[in-house]
């Protein structure tokens, strides 16, 4: 049923000319035990958001009817609140999703088992030595929450280990997805062509790769001209309420405060022009939003769960 009352909503909006906040990433912390290079977050010193800022803002997606919520970081496992946060959260929004480093979970964390989804970054494993300990980590968390996956950023040091990080999600059934680092435009950084088709061949070979196949020869080829729907159907926040249409516009939006008094979604003006992101998170979602056969087929896979839509 819920599963249905999604799709409904998703088809409602995308024939509305109106904002709605469908799929919602919020940063509850700029506070993080690792310091990657590429991320985006690195040099945001704002402070966090309270626990009442928090509801605050949950309240207000709930009531315009967000449909999957991801907190951020930082880490967000730095958050002491981190279990009042998710329980307030899972009671008011369908699908409540983190994503993490996983260096700071253990066995006692039981409130992971009320997440959709899980998902950890082996961003650092390998350049910090710590490869050993993150794969610990991830079977901590699939004890607890079934719909754990694994996210890589194609740097060096990943790349250089991309055998080691296939074989293990296909020896553990834990589903990945991989995205390239970007710059300030949002261009690819890097050239990662004989990767990415290395990816392209293991998800063939049934490897539980969650990267649509349009996306990863996307990451070879660029296609431009897609519709983003990027400040009209998902929205990011900071710590501070800044709202912004994603991760690479938020000093370019920060005009709009959802802790600021008659904040609107459908007031929002964005002017998104972005037509060829090559992030994971975005590319597939915009091409499942645009109703594009493979990405929808993707999303039906096994690999991913009813509970972890998009």
């Amino acid at each position: 049923m819920r599963l249905i009352k999604t799709v409904i909503r998703i088809l409602l909006a995308r024939l509305s000319n109106k904002a709605a906040p469908l799929f919602v990433k919020v940063n509850i912390t700029n506070r993080c035990n690792l310091s990657c290079h590429y991320c985006y977050n690195r040099n945001n010193d704002k402070d966090d958001m309270t626990a009442d800022q928090y509801k605050r803002l949950i309240d207000l997606l709930s009531s315009n009817g967000t449909l999957k919520l991801t907190l951020l970081g930082g880490e967000p496992f730095y958050r002491k609140d981190l279990e009042e946060l998710v329980r307030y959260a899972v009671k008011r929004i369908p699908y409540v999703f983190i994503t993490s480093n996983g260096l700071m979970i253990n066995e006692r964390m039981e409130f992971i088992r009320l997440l959709d989804s899980l998902t950890l970054s082996v961003n650092e494993a390998y350049s910090s030595n710590y490869e050993t300990l993150f794969f610990e980590k991830v079977m901590t968390a699939k004890k607890l929450n079934k719909n754990v996956f694994i996210q890589s950023n194609l740097d060096k040091s990943n790349i250089e280990n991309i055998d080691t990080t296939l074989d293990f999600a296909m020896e553990n059934n834990v589903s990945i997805s991989f995205n390239p680092i970007m710059d300030e435009q949002g261009n690819p950084v890097g050239k990662n062509e004989a990767a990415v088709r290395k990816i392209i061949e293991s998800k063939k070979k049934g490897v539980p790769i969650l990267n649509s196949f349009i996306h990863l020869e996307h990451l070879i080829d660029p296609e431009k001209g897609k519709p983003c729907y990027a400040g009209r159907l998902f929205f990011y926040f900071d710590s501070d309420g800044s709202a912004a249409r994603c991760t690479a516009f938020l000093s370019a939006d920060s005009r709009y405060n959802v802790f600021e008094e008659g904040f609107r979604f459908e007031e929002t003006e964005f002017g998104n022009t972005c037509r060829d992101c090559g992030w994971h998170c975005y590319h597939d979602l915009n091409s499942i939003l645009s109703f594009r056969y493979e990405p929808v087929m993707n999303l039906l896979n096994p690999h991913y769960s009813k509970r972890s839509l998009l």
